[in-house]
């Protein structure tokens, strides 16, 4: 069992934060109540897979260091863990992309690649 903080402490260690991402103005955003890992990179001249493998390592990462700490995998990139005896948070990941924000007006042909994650608390 684990409690609210040491699981945020431990996405925080995963590489869990703020999404940072460019507006249609180019201004630099952050994606407001979405938190995320950075995976991969793609542009218009991206030509091969080396983004799937930044993004595979990254799951691959979360996965391992979530069964290491009595996570139980419920099903492809969801798991869950008893916060109290009635109550169980879950974690759910997906990948989303956002428009780079690489400080020039460049930035609409480039998309990074997050791997988002959304809790929920349950009862038991």
């Amino acid at each position: 069992m684990m409690n609210k903080s040491e699981i945020s402490k431990l996405l925080k260690n995963l590489g869990v934060g703020s999404i940072k991402a460019s507006s249609d103005n180019g201004e630099k955003t952050i994606a407001k109540g979405q938190k995320g890992i950075a995976g991969g990179s793609v542009g218009p001249m991206t030509a091969t897979t080396a983004y799937l493998d930044k993004n595979s390592r990254v799951e691959n990462k979360v996965h391992n260091e979530l069964i290491l700490n009595d996570f139980n995998p419920t099903s492809k990139n969801t798991y869950e863990i008893a916060i109290s005896p009635s109550q169980k948070r879950i974690l759910r990941f997906y990948w989303s992309l956002f428009p780079a924000h690489t400080g020039n007006h460049y930035d609409s042909a480039y998309k990074n690649y997050y791997y988002i994650v959304c809790t929920e608390d349950k009862k038991i």
